[in-house]
């Protein structure tokens, strides 16, 4: 299209020229402003990308560190039990052993069962009271609040609780037939005791009938003949 000579371009072609000028320049202007836009909203959507990101990598890093402190108190708790179990085994052990020679020599069984009675019996209510708070701090395993706050963590709560039930009943079961054995040990060895005092008065009665003392495992009786 031949570009119109602006000698001979009347008034209206200028204001027409002019218009179209104007026209083409708002247009420039506005295709500018939506580029502007365009840019601005995709900084804000990789802003928002980014914070994102950021946000998900801080949360993993927090949920790899709970999770490695969660496997470490697992480790320490699992460490303990076996201590514990150990513990057991060789008190239960050595419990044998006493009340095996505590059959053997039935004047020495005495000692044997009242000792732990009066270790307690000359305790002050504060030593009971310390006595009882390390022998829970042994056995109760420190609940770990963190593992409180999520679901996963509420399911390996209610699993530790109810492992830790299942332990006490046993606990208890073991006590109650560990009470039974000893009831039986004390009943069986009192028989014996008393089977041997009597052999003992037995020997001790003079020829002329007199009375005498005799030493037995729970004091001196008196020796009278029939």
């Amino acid at each position: 299209m031949a570009e119109t000579d602006p000698e001979t371009m009347t008034d209206e072609d200028r204001q027409q020229a002019e218009e179209k000028k104007k026209e083409f320049e708002a247009e420039v202007e506005e295709a500018r402003s939506d580029l502007k836009k365009v840019i601005d909203q995709y900084d804000e959507e990789i802003n928002v990308i980014r914070e994102k990101q950021a946000s998900r990598r801080a949360e993993q890093a927090m949920w790899l560190d709970r999770i490695k402190k969660n496997e470490e108190a697992r480790r320490l708790r699992h460490e303990e039990e076996n201590r514990r179990i150990k513990e057991a085994q060789e008190k239960k052990k050595k419990e044998r052993e006493e009340r095996k020679r505590a059959m053997q020599n039935p004047n020495k069984f005495q000692p044997i069962i009242q000792d732990e009675r009066v270790r307690f019996a000359k305790m002050t209510p504060a030593e009971l009271r310390k006595e009882k708070e390390e022998t829970l701090a042994k056995r109760v395993p420190v609940l770990d609040p963190e593992s409180m706050s999520s679901d996963e963590g509420m399911k390996t709560l209610a699993t530790e609780i109810h492992t830790r039930i299942m332990k006490a009943f046993g606990a208890l079961f073991d006590l109650q037939e560990k009470e039974k054995r000893q009831k039986y040990d004390i009943k069986e060895l009192t028989t014996r005791i008393e089977s041997i005092q009597e052999e003992k008065l037995k020997a001790s009665k003079s020829a002329d009938g007199k009375i005498q003392k005799i030493n037995i495992p729970f004091g001196e009786v008196n020796a009278e003949a029939d």
